[in-house]
């Protein structure tokens, strides 16, 4: 169990991102931050449509411990980006970016995936 679960389980009603998009009133999503304790390959999944035509900055929080509650490593998640075209970076400690190895991932950490058709937009970012 991760060292911060209370034992408690709760019903919660989960909405496909999609689905949602559609309904919402929106036009564009820049950014989508995913911090959902080992449920972020579901969500990504239920964002197909999103990641292909809005192709969002992701911050993504990769945690080996509530991932493994769901019978996923750490590679899953980068794995099935990678497939949609999205490029990892760590986020070094002065706000610049390193392109994202994969290496084993053992503590959780905050990926930044940007899609390949947007890393123009974001020049500074890459600057050293």
């Amino acid at each position: 169990q991760p060292e911060n679960y209370s034992g408690t389980k709760e019903k919660v009603k989960v909405v496909v991102l999609d689905d949602w998009f559609k309904t919402s009133g929106l036009s564009k999503i820049d950014i989508i931050k995913l911090d959902i304790e080992g449920s972020e390959l579901a969500a990504l999944k239920g964002m197909r449509g999103i990641l292909q035509e809005q192709k969002p900055v992701l911050i993504v929080e990769i945690n080996p411990e509530t991932l493994s509650m769901f019978n996923l490593k750490p590679s899953d998640i980068c794995d099935h980006l990678k497939h949609s075209n999205f490029e990892g970076f760590l986020i070094l400690g002065e706000g610049g970016l390193k392109l994202f190895r994969q290496p084993e991932i053992n503590n959780p950490i905050n990926i930044l995936f940007i899609h390949h058709e947007k890393m123009h937009l974001y020049p500074d970012l890459f600057k050293k």
